[in-house]
């Protein structure tokens, strides 16, 4: 979730916006999503974004990306950019022959959010039973039962994915996570770092 920073209504609404279209876009293409980290999190937990936090969270599967790159215009559009990282970082066997990692959808005209807030779309990959993905240059795993299936949770109107048992997951990301925590590293704090 990063350094907590301060977060307008105005901010707050444009991040819900970028959610809102993304998850649109993703569900008229047929690509199945998981609302991710602090997204999910702030969602279940406080029924709205996390205020501190700044980046709007979701992940898709490997075999998904082709699809998903094949609607970046249309996440993109006059507003938004869309930008890939290419490769993990992590030699381990399940990432090793996986193109891009993390596709990032920013503020065309500028960053919003002190240049700080943008929608990460992580790419994850099944491996022997379980889904790794990279943030911050870490590999992070955790059970596959977790994203074979969805559940869904109501926001603004409109149904959201989020990953199955997702309680579950958050306490495997996050352990006692009715505790609000405004400085969070992954790279530090996350409790799904596979350690190298």
């Amino acid at each position: 979730m990063g350094k907590p920073i301060e977060l307008t209504e105005k901010n707050l609404e444009t991040a819900r916006e970028l959610l809102l279209r993304a998850v649109r876009v993703l569900d008229e293409a047929g690509i199945r999503y998981h609302l991710e980290g602090g997204t999910l999190l702030g969602l279940v937990r406080d029924g709205d974004l996390l205020p501190w936090d700044h980046d709007v969270d979701i992940s898709v599967m490997a075999e998904d990306l082709p699809r998903l790159l094949a609607c970046r215009s249309r996440l993109s559009g006059w507003k938004w950019i869309v930008r890939t990282r290419q490769g993990f970082v992590s030699k381990h066997p399940a990432v090793a022959e996986a193109p891009v990692r993390l596709v990032k959808v920013k503020d065309r005209v500028g960053l919003f959010f002190s240049g700080r807030m943008c929608l990460d779309i992580f790419v994850k990959v099944e491996h022997e039973g379980s889904v790794y993905w990279e943030a911050k240059d870490r590999l992070m795993r955790v059970d596959a039962r977790h994203y074979r299936s969805f559940e869904e949770i109501e926001y603004r109107g409109k149904r959201l994915k989020v990953p199955n048992a997702y309680r579950d997951y958050l306490t495997e990301k996050y352990g006692d996570w009715s505790v609000p925590v405004k400085e969070w590293d992954c790279a530090v704090d996350e409790r799904t770092l596979v350690e190298p």
